[in-house]
């Protein structure tokens, strides 16, 4: 058995995942087994917010020692604590950012993966890793990895500021990952903009690293899944302006991410799972009031609301059957990666 852990964008929502992960670290504990999470999944797939959290559960921790940089109880922590201070902007950039900046500056962001991350590289991570983003000058799909046969290896913060630079919220990363020892430049934005669910992405990457078809069981967890309406009489008259308006949570992006992410998860139940050897497991949920799908609110209200919405969900009886099918996984592989 491999065992593959996918870990979906959506900004501020990633704490439902990270809640989830926190709850998925006591449940191994209680069954006498290691906490961190790097040693029971033989792959860390993440896109956007999702590479943030794969990128702090694989990278060393900058103080040195056995663990990772973060776990997951870590990770809550950091949307909670930080997440108003990396989508922080003074009043006028929100109205620039209709015309020319992004909607927000990334030095806080930058600063925070620099010091919680250190100088590490993929190739230093604790289990595979891999952070999807795009490439908007070469035009194509990246998936920065720590596989063998990647000949390109990036500093952790730089790749996870580059899997979380989502259009219209904050500039392209420029980043400069080494090849063949020499740096190159490469133009980022969010993986999100082809894999907001990077379920395919982590399930191609595990069939590089050699894992058969048949072995590799995949969790995978989502951010919340958007309700919000864009009703015919509303949208029927919209421009430019309106597609991008932050206020109705960025409609294009929006729609964008929710539509890949969901027709993800329904060919990935479909394609890996069958009655007799399911082997994908998913845990999302509908947003629903008091939580709100904007990547970008970090009310201490709509913190609450996302944290109790993970928390509804992992203690619901279809949770709860997931999480123990989960840990039934990993506590058959024995906590050590390979």
């Amino acid at each position: 058995m491999k065992t593959v852990l996918s870990i979906d964008g959506g900004g501020i929502r990633g704490l439902v995942p990270a809640v989830i992960l926190a709850r998925l670290e006591q449940a191994l504990t209680a069954r006498g087994l290691p906490g961190a999470l790097e040693r029971h999944f033989d792959l860390i797939c993440g896109t956007s917010t999702g590479g943030i959290i794969a990128a702090g559960l694989t990278t060393p921790h900058p103080d040195g020692g056995d663990r990772a940089a973060f776990n997951a109880a870590d990770l809550v922590a950091l949307y909670k604590e930080d997440g108003a201070k990396i989508f922080s902007r003074p009043w006028w950039r929100g109205l620039t950012s209709v015309f020319r900046a992004a909607a927000y500056d990334p030095a806080t962001l930058e600063a925070m993966l620099q010091e919680r991350l250190g100088h590490a590289r993929l190739r230093d991570a604790r289990t595979r890793v891999t952070l999807t983003a795009y490439d908007i000058d070469a035009r194509r799909a990246v998936f920065m990895t720590n596989t063998a046969d990647d000949p390109e290896d990036y500093a952790v913060w730089e790749a996870a500021r580059a899997t979380s630079a989502a259009p219209t919220f904050f500039p392209p990363a420029q980043v400069q990952p080494l090849r063949d020892g020499e740096p190159v430049t490469r133009t980022l934005v969010d993986g999100g903009v082809f894999a907001n669910d990077p379920v395919f992405s982590a399930f191609v990457e595990a069939r590089k690293n050699g894992f058969a078809a048949g072995d590799i069981h995949i969790l995978s967890l989502g951010t919340g899944l958007a309700t919000r309406s864009y009703p015919y009489r509303e949208a029927r008259n919209w421009g430019l302006i309106d597609w991008l308006r932050p206020s109705k949570a960025t409609p294009i992006i929006s729609i964008l991410m929710h539509g890949q992410a969901s027709s993800a998860a329904y060919l990935a139940d479909r394609l890996l799972n069958d009655a007799e050897a399911p082997r994908y497991e998913r845990l999302d949920m509908k947003l629903a009031a008091p939580a709100k799908d904007d990547l970008d609110d970090t009310s201490p209200e709509n913190l609450r609301a996302l944290a109790d919405l993970a928390r509804a969900t992992i203690e619901s009886e279809a949770g709860e059957r997931t999480l123990e099918r989960v840990v039934s996984w990993l506590e058959w592989r024995g906590g050590e990666n390979g």
